[in-house]
């Protein structure tokens, strides 16, 4: 019995990972697809779009490899070719601040976006969510920090994964 169930299980993983690869394979498909209508048709900000949630797609299912041939700086640089075209899209901003927070962990930057969001749909409600769980995140290092300074493990985990590490923490 132990024998079939770890050959069940290595069964799944196989095909786990044959469905994964049929995945990447997709999304480079539609990456390539996207990149010949952006060079078909420049102005057509959606092409943009598609394509950066395409690489966020394709980098977040294989985030250790850094071979992949569409950085996540890709995805940034199609939302801005997005943004120039369509300067007040707010959902362009908030899609922007998703892949700072995400990406480079550029929490600031994020909040700026959503920032500009806000004054561009002043009504919307998720503007000001989205921007609160950024704002947490800045401030909560304030804490983790102190929990860390006391040689607490948990707290020096969470500022090597949460916490912005280039700027000052926000006092």
């Amino acid at each position: 019995m132990k024998q079939l169930t770890i050959f069940l299980v290595c069964c799944l993983l196989n095909v786990s990972a044959f469905a994964q690869t049929n995945y990447e394979k997709d999304l480079i498909s539609s990456i390539n697809a996207l990149s010949e209508q952006i060079d078909n048709h420049p102005n057509v900000e959606d092409f943009y779009v598609k394509r950066s949630e395409a690489i966020f797609l394709l980098n977040a299912i294989k985030p250790w490899q850094t071979w992949v041939a569409f950085t996540l700086a890709d995805a940034i640089s199609d939302v801005n070719n997005a943004l120039r075209l369509n300067p007040d899209d707010a959902s362009l901003y908030s899609l922007r601040a998703e892949y700072k927070r995400d990406i480079h962990l550029d929490l600031r930057g994020a909040i700026s976006d959503m920032k500009t969001a806000i004054e561009l749909q002043p009504d919307n409600p998720q503007w000001y969510f989205q921007r609160a769980s950024y704002r947490k995140l800045i401030y909560g290092c304030v804490d983790y920090k102190q929990c860390a300074d006391m040689d607490d493990k948990r707290c020096m985990e969470l500022m090597r994964e949460v916490c912005v590490k280039e700027e000052p923490l926000i006092q």
